[in-house]
């Protein structure tokens, strides 16, 4: 049997490589939770910066460990294959799947939280009739008449002549 020893670079760009399919584990979390829970614009920014703050650190100390401190380009490389290598291959089966599991979830909280959304419904509908009625009063009782906006059948404008018009009569 024939031992095949590796230099150190090249098992660091291996433990690379698997750091970057880590991250692409970390990211389908991520989507994931976006995908389950629905958020908007800050959230989605808060996870992203959460994201970032964790493959830093990662690398970080990442390089502290295996490369004593020296930052190493082959390094971001090899993170930057296993991200890849993993978000299209297993990281697209998961996503997949787990997008058919939510769905699935969503579905029966949707059956289940009916009678709620049909109670709430009602009492919407009812709060809706009264608020027109109300609004219809307040409308009512709020509106200027259009006869006490002329005291008078003379326009302003019909009583002055201007000293401009060619033909004063």
């Amino acid at each position: 049997m024939m031992y095949m020893a590796f230099s150190p670079p090249s098992k660091i760009f291996l433990m690379s490589i698997l750091l970057g399919l880590s991250f692409g584990a970390l990211w389908d979390i991520f989507r994931i939770l976006r995908l389950s829970i629905p958020s908007g614009k800050v959230l989605v920014f808060i996870q992203d910066v959460i994201y970032c703050l964790i493959i830093c650190l990662s690398t970080l100390i990442f390089f502290y460990f295996f490369t004593f401190g020296g930052f190493r380009f082959f390094v971001l490389i090899g993170e930057f294959f296993g991200f890849i290598i993993y978000y299209f291959t297993v990281g697209h089966i998961v996503f997949n799947i787990f997008k058919v599991i939510i769905r699935f979830i969503h579905k029966i909280i949707w059956f289940l939280t009916w009678p709620i959304r049909k109670i709430f419904a009602k009492i919407l509908c009812y709060l809706k009739k009264i608020l027109r009625i109300f609004n219809k009063k307040i409308k009512k009782h709020l509106c200027i008449p259009k006869k006490f906006l002329h005291l008078n059948n003379i326009s302003l404008y019909n009583i002055i002549k201007s000293k401009f018009t060619k033909f004063n009569k």
